[in-house]
């Protein structure tokens, strides 16, 4: 078969790609509360996976410059100066790790 005919797809592995390796079919058709239940776990499970880094990093971010704020009011203007500069940095790193 030449290039042009040959299919794009292998009909075998249709599903959702999920993982590096992983395929996954689609879901069966929803016909009862157990089958939604069900689903709904599954999927929320997927989600948190791709979001607890997301959340974790915004709560590790306000708590570090709630924590550095309380503390701050105790130093010079120098050493404001360099806290304020380090919230900036922590803040970059953070959110360049989380892409």
């Amino acid at each position: 078969m030449d290039d042009q005919h040959e299919p794009l797809m292998d009909h075998e592995n249709q599903g959702n790609f999920i993982g590096f390796l992983e395929f996954e079919e689609d879901i069966e058709p929803i016909r009862s509360f157990g089958d939604f239940s069900r689903e709904f776990y599954i999927e929320s499970k997927k989600l948190w996976c791709l979001a607890a880094p997301a959340v974790f990093t915004s709560i590790a971010q306000y708590s570090l410059g709630s924590i550095t704020q309380s503390f701050v009011g105790h130093v010079g203007t120098l050493e404001l100066a360099a806290v304020s500069v380090e919230g900036s940095v922590i803040a970059g790193l953070s959110f360049g790790l989380l892409v």
